[in-house]
């Protein structure tokens, strides 16, 4: 019983212990069928992962012959912008050797205006000098006349006396005569003998004075006559001179107003050019600020230039070194390629803007500074305000002068008038002689000896000095008039010319004007230019730096997506093999789970290596290859857990 009972024991266990074995083996197989299925999976992965790494480096083959022959191509554009670069340097130091040659002759043909300026103010200053000289000579020769018109009123005062006084006795002797005519006898009575004595002495003697007299008086009244006529015609003359100098006087004091009128509105002319020189000066400034300014953005483009060639030769140089280094370095210098390409292709633009902006503002200075010439030219072609208040001042000299010959040509005229009332009183005297002369009185003959010896010799020769003496003083006025119309011709001819170089340079300034507001147009518009191709850089710098970004960001799902399937496979297939495992319970060989398994190990253990050669080794390129590592970690994970699983399985 004992022995019975003990074998059915062990029965049970060997019963116990089977159904143990076979359940371990039944999970052991589960597991094994599991493994396959996850190595026939990981296989085909590993396949579509090979193929994958095939057609990457075939395109990256591709595209490194591509950016290969790209390189090649932006070399040569900047070997060709290099030296287009270094050609336009060689234009600009050319440029500004003519500029400084320019300016250098523009300053010596300044130095030389201001040189004719002085020579011109030194020649004007002479002229204002010999015309204050002859001013003073023609007052000196004034005060001389002044004198001998004084000299010779105190002579026609005394001739006035003279004919006063031989009148009075003229009157006397008539007295005397009509008295003895009318009654002789009572003179006779009245008289004493000594008295009759002495007057018939005295008749004696006036009897023969009278005899005397009229044959002197019948030899020189034919040539008395004959210089009255002669004075006659030369008051004559001379009354048609003073009316000439009075129209002459009146005819200059008019063109001297309108020398006046012309004068002040030319320095109002004067001082409106002034002010548009000026203007134009400081517009000028301005522009010459902005062509500082030009030339200084260049020089600061060159700069640039200079330091982008730089980094585009380093770039090549590391490039040349490290194109074996793999896609990153690849990467980085394609970015930083492009990103020179970008700052030459905007850095060429601005420099053709700037050096087209730099042309034009050249080419504005030059005609600023031409048309500023000119200016100058006219201006100093004129006078200059302390020259024309000098003109002015002897405008005025020259009306008083005027004046003072009016107040001097009406005292004249005074002057004739009193000696032509003289001279007929004398003619009428004469006559009054002649007729008792005629008759044969003893009054009218000691009236005519009177006359003749008062009267008539001594007004005719003051009447001769005073006479020559207003022909030299008509003489006098006549060449003054002479010289006074050379003047004003001279002046009008002045003026002429002042008003015509006016009207130019109001041309020339109101071209200027339009000029001047079509440069702050295209000025503008520069700007405006400028500011839209600064925008336009911003603009494409922005959209160059978001484009790579983006077409990373499209690169990562895809990777994920294609890493993400075979992690998808292994789940959907484990509960069918469950299922299998239920219906068919039947073990399978060994000798199918064991082989394939390092194999995967190491090409599972390659894939993400490869993943990392694919990529590039930028921020965002990182983070999408550590996204896409993470499922194949999932899956090499759970191959690692049923290996370690399977030792028991291999050892049998």
């Amino acid at each position: 019983m004992t022995d019975t009972s003990d074998a059915a024991a062990r029965i049970q266990r060997l019963r116990t212990e089977l159904d143990e074995v076979n359940s371990i083996l039944r999970a052991k197989e589960s597991d094994l069928i599991l493994s396959a299925q996850l190595g026939q999976a990981l296989l085909e992965s590993n396949n579509q992962l090979t193929a994958q790494h095939d057609q990457a480096v075939s395109e990256l083959s591709s595209r490194i012959a591509g950016l290969e022959n790209a390189n090649h191509q932006l070399q040569v554009q900047l070997e060709a912008s290099s030296r287009g670069l270094a050609n336009a340097r060689r234009d600009l130091d050319r440029e500004s050797v003519v500029a400084r040659e320019e300016l250098e002759t523009e300053r010596q043909e300044l130095q030389q205006r201001e040189r004719r300026q002085a020579q011109v103010v030194q020649d004007l200053t002479t002229q204002l000098e010999l015309a204050q000289a002859d001013t003073e000579e023609q007052r000196a020769a004034f005060a001389k006349l002044q004198a001998a018109h004084e000299q010779q009123g105190l002579a026609l005062i005394r001739t006035e006396s003279a004919v006063r006084n031989a009148e009075l006795a003229r009157k006397r002797m008539r007295s005397k005569w009509l008295r003895l005519a009318t009654d002789p006898t009572r003179d006779s009575e009245q008289s004493p003998p000594s008295a009759r004595g002495s007057a018939s002495k005295d008749a004696a003697d006036a009897d023969a004075e009278d005899q005397v007299h009229d044959e002197n008086n019948n030899n020189e009244n034919e040539p008395d006559d004959d210089a009255d006529d002669f004075a006659i015609q030369r008051v004559y003359e001379l009354e048609e001179a003073l009316l000439k100098t009075k129209v002459l006087s009146e005819e200059r004091q008019s063109r001297i107003q309108s020398l006046e009128t012309t004068v002040a509105t030319q320095l109002s002319e004067s001082k409106h050019l002034k002010a548009k020189i000026g203007g134009l000066m400081g517009a000028a400034q301005e522009h010459e600020a902005q062509i500082i300014s030009l030339t200084n953005t260049i020089e600061s483009q060159r700069q640039r230039v200079e330091d982008l060639e730089l980094e585009c030769s380093l770039e090549a140089d590391r490039r040349a070194g490290k194109m074996q280094t793999g896609r990153s370095v690849f990467s980085d210098v394609e970015d930083r390629r492009a990103e020179l390409e970008r700052q030459l292709a905007s850095t060429t633009s601005t420099l053709r803007q700037l050096a087209k902006s730099f042309d034009l503002a050249r080419l504005q200075n030059q005609k600023l500074n031409a048309q500023l010439n000119n200016m100058l030219q006219m201006q100093g072609s004129k006078a200059d305000q302390a020259k024309m208040t000098r003109l002015e001042q002897d405008n005025a000299q020259l009306q008083s002068e005027t004046r003072q010959l009016c107040l001097q040509i009406e005292l004249l005229e005074d002057d004739k008038k009193h000696i032509q009332s003289q001279l007929v009183k004398a003619r009428a005297v004469m006559g009054t002689g002649s007729s008792s002369a005629s008759s044969g009185s003893k009054s009218s003959s000691s009236s005519g000896r009177v006359i003749g010896e008062f009267g008539a010799g001594g007004l005719s020769a003051e009447h001769s000095a005073y006479i020559e003496y207003l022909e030299t003083e008509a003489e006098t006025a006549r060449a003054a008039l002479a010289t006074s119309k050379k003047e004003l011709r001279t002046r009008q001819m002045l003026q002429l010319n002042d008003i015509n170089r006016v009207r130019d340079l109001e041309t020339q300034s109101y071209r200027q004007a339009t000029q001047i507001e079509e440069l702050r147009k295209e000025n503008v518009q520069l700007k405006i230019k400028l500011d839209e191709t600064l925008l336009m850089q911003q603009v494409e710098s922005s959209t160059n730096g978001i484009e790579p970004q983006q077409s990373q960001q499209s690169q990562q799902p895809q990777q994920s997506q294609q890493l993400q399937q075979p992690q998808s496979r292994p789940h959907e297939a484990l509960p069918s093999k469950e299922a299998a495992d239920t219906q068919a319970p039947s073990p399978p060989t060994v000798q199918s789970k064991t082989c394939p398994i390092p194999d995967l190990e190491s090409e599972n253990l390659n894939a993400p290596q490869l993943v990392q050669a694919s990529n590039p080794p930028n921020a965002t390129a990182k983070k999408s290859i550590a996204r896409a590592e993470e499922p194949s970690a999932r899956v090499i994970n759970i191959k690692q857990a049923n290996v370690q699983t399977e030792p028991a399985c291999v050892q049998q």
